[in-house]
């Protein structure tokens, strides 16, 4: 059985959670945890379907925290079944790998939903450190809250990142490091970063790995973390062997059943565990390897064909907004997406928000086009009312796909020339 985790108890009226960390780690109880968007409807619903479906299954053998996958925040699930032994061996190497002590102050700036703000928890609980909770962003309220609490320690992903090199704000000299994750960091605002004065540390994980399973000081190449073995698999995607992985996954799965004329909607759970070969745990990022380093490609499904040349979606979007950065510092770059068609198998075009300046954003687009092969160009483009995000700020690309965003594919197209 798990109970559902509650953070409305935690978080008001104090920031300061320090007992949080022994009340997940220091018990046998498991824990369901769900995106703070949903409904409490909603919630309950999922808690007594899991349990129902774990009444009558050995998912759970051992005290385990139960974490949906990135942006789920709708119907059909899919949830990580971690051991809580497992998120604390990944604690243990992030520790050893920050050197911190007993000493240090950790700011949680995710949510607690994301294994990225959970794990910071974990790693509190192993050196009883001072815990504080605040994630409703906004830089000035960040700043003043890294001060007043003296913190060691947080995490950030790009988006935020992306605010406070708008604004130039230094960092305070209470930081030791920076913990930057949730998606690919451009070099332009790496550096940037870097001379105001903020001690960033780029880190590649997943829900699946409990935490960061490896380290980069900037470049494009990751270091496991010491006893974090890579390799490829015959598919050329990254496979690691951790005790931090993951058990498996709890997947909701929906069905109509219709009786007369009532349609019914019937949810079915089942659980997917882990599968490996020879200890590894294939991801679905494509990457490259020099020596024991690693380079991530990007994901399977952010690969493409375009002429019958392969076409990374993820780097394209790199150089795109290292071409916004270039154009205006702090210019945010529109968005790649790819669609299909008969004779080229793809092409792209470029997504821009009514609240940007579509002038500019041609202006970059026309720029990126004179660094690109010819078949990366991008010759037109759509207006949106915004870019749809998860809570973490990564861009829900699966919303482009929806039927409702197709349609404005060639309702509102409209020609970079």
């Amino acid at each position: 059985m798990v109970t559902l985790f509650d953070p409305k108890p935690w978080l008001p009226p104090s920031a300061d959670i320090s007992v949080l960390p022994d009340t997940i780690f220091g018990s046998d109880e498991s824990f369901l945890f769900l995106n703070d968007q949903l409904s409490n409807e909603r919630k309950l619903e999922i808690t007594t379907q899991v349990n129902q479906f774990l009444k009558s299954s050995n998912v759970i053998t051992s005290p385990s925290l139960l974490i949906p996958t990135s942006g789920t925040t709708s119907h059909n699930l899919k949830i990580v079944v971690l051991k809580k032994e497992s998120v604390l061996n990944a604690a243990k190497k992030a520790n050893a790998c920050l050197k911190t002590n007993a000493d240090d102050n950790w700011l949680v700036s995710l949510p607690l939903h994301h294994v990225a703000g959970l794990s910071i928890l974990a790693r509190a609980f192993l050196n009883a450190n001072k815990t504080y909770y605040w994630n409703k962003w906004d830089p000035a309220t960040f700043i003043k809250n890294l001060n007043s609490w003296n913190i060691s320690f947080c995490s950030l992903v790009p988006t935020q990142i992306f605010d406070l090199i708008s604004q130039n704000i230094p960092a305070p000299k209470s930081l030791k490091t920076v913990l930057v994750g949730g998606s690919a960091l451009p070099g332009s605002h790496w550096q940037h970063m870097k001379q105001l004065g903020w001690p960033l540390l780029k880190t590649f994980g997943m829900t699946e790995t409990a935490a960061f399973i490896s380290t980069s000081n900037g470049d494009k190449y990751y270091d496991p973390l010491p006893s974090v073995e890579i390799k490829l698999d015959s598919n050329h995607r990254l496979a690691i062997k951790s005790d931090s992985l993951f058990d498996g996954y709890l997947i909701e799965n929906d069905s109509s059943v219709t009786d007369g004329s009532v349609t019914v909607r019937a949810t079915r759970w089942e659980f997917r565990p882990i599968e490996l070969q020879d200890g590894f745990w294939s991801t679905e990022d494509k990457a490259i390897l020099n020596g024991n380093q690693f380079h991530i490609l990007g994901r399977d499904q952010g690969i493409i064909k375009i002429k019958g040349e392969l076409v990374n979606i993820q780097t394209l979007n790199q150089r795109m907004t290292e071409v916004a950065a270039q154009t205006e510092s702090g210019l945010a770059a529109p968005i790649l997406h790819f669609f299909p068609v008969e004779r080229d198998e793809h092409e792209l075009f470029a997504v821009f928000t009514k609240s940007q300046n579509e002038a500019q954003l041609k202006t970059v687009i026309k720029r990126f086009n004179a660094l690109v092969l010819p078949y990366e160009r991008v010759t037109w483009y759509i207006v949106v009312n915004e870019i749809p995000r998860t809570d973490l700020g990564k861009i829900k690309t699966s919303s482009f796909n929806t039927d409702s965003f197709k349609e404005s594919y060639f309702e509102n197209r409209q020609s970079i020339l």
